[in-house]
């Protein structure tokens, strides 16, 4: 009786951690990370294992979040493959592209991942280079 019930408890998977080859993960990636997750936990959990992974896609801008903060960041709301992202860009002392100024259009980005955002369910990106 005893070594049935053993044999019934099935052992719980866990995701496989994505292997940093220096290779930028692009939004699908991501995205098909992100979809492992059931719960806001396990979606904070995957991202921390993202975090600080280089990353680069196109995405269309949503909408302007902020446009300084107090660390000289501006945020901006992206989609990528029909999900949201929140793009963190670093605007003291530097240009941006007419795109992220008007709040407008396709932008390609170059980044790491950053964190996630609760409240919108979204990955924060870190971006480097915006086109």
């Amino acid at each position: 009786q005893r070594r049935a019930a053993e044999e019934e408890i099935a052992p719980v998977e866990e995701p496989e951690p994505v292997e940093d080859t220096g290779a930028p993960i692009d939004a699908t990636e991501l995205i098909a990370r992100m979809g492992e997750a059931r719960f806001m936990s396990e979606k904070k959990r995957i991202t921390q294992e993202l975090e600080g992974r280089s990353t680069e896609f196109s995405a269309t801008i949503d909408r302007i979040r902020n446009r300084k903060d107090r660390n000289g960041m501006m945020e901006v709301e992206i989609i990528a493959e029909e999900e949201h992202f929140i793009l963190s860009v670093p605007v003291e002392g530097r240009s941006i592209p007419k795109s992220l100024e008007s709040g407008k259009g396709k932008i390609y980005i170059r980044g790491k991942v950053n964190g996630f955002h609760m409240a919108r369910n979204a990955i924060i990106i870190l971006a480097h280079d915006v086109e």
